[in-house]
């Protein structure tokens, strides 16, 4: 079974721009965010592989802030009929970064690299 999914939605940003001890500019905000997710099921195998990649922008009093949050997973279910539990490895690639027009100040952080969990579904 393919599944393939437009994502609609929001992130929440917070980010505090500081200089000398002394706060510049702050930003608690929500922000739209558009996506696209991809699985393949196969009927009798007990696993998916599934990727998602979301993209969020925000620009709020001279503050630019983007998302991007990307991975790539195998799941393996323990129940291969019901598939509802199982372990999840993946790699993911996360990279958030937010600009102060003003003062020109930036905060990058950035994330790339494998993971493991648990799964559930429902």
């Amino acid at each position: 079974m393919l599944d393939v999914t437009g994502l609609i939605g929001g992130d929440g940003y917070k980010v505090r721009t500081k200089f000398s001890g002394a706060t510049k500019a702050d930003l608690d905000s929500p922000a739209p965010a558009i996506g696209l997710s991809i699985g393949i099921r196969p009927p009798v195998v007990p696993i998916r592989l599934y990727g998602e990649a979301v993209y969020s922008s925000l620009k709020v009093s001279g503050v630019d802030t983007t998302l991007t949050d990307a991975y790539v997973s195998i799941d393996w279910y323990f129940i291969p009929v019901v598939k509802l539990f199982g372990f999840q490895a993946g790699y993911r690639y996360y990279d958030l970064q937010s600009r102060d027009k003003s003062s020109g100040e930036r905060s990058d952080y950035k994330y790339r690299g494998p993971f493991a969990g648990l799964v559930f579904r429902f």
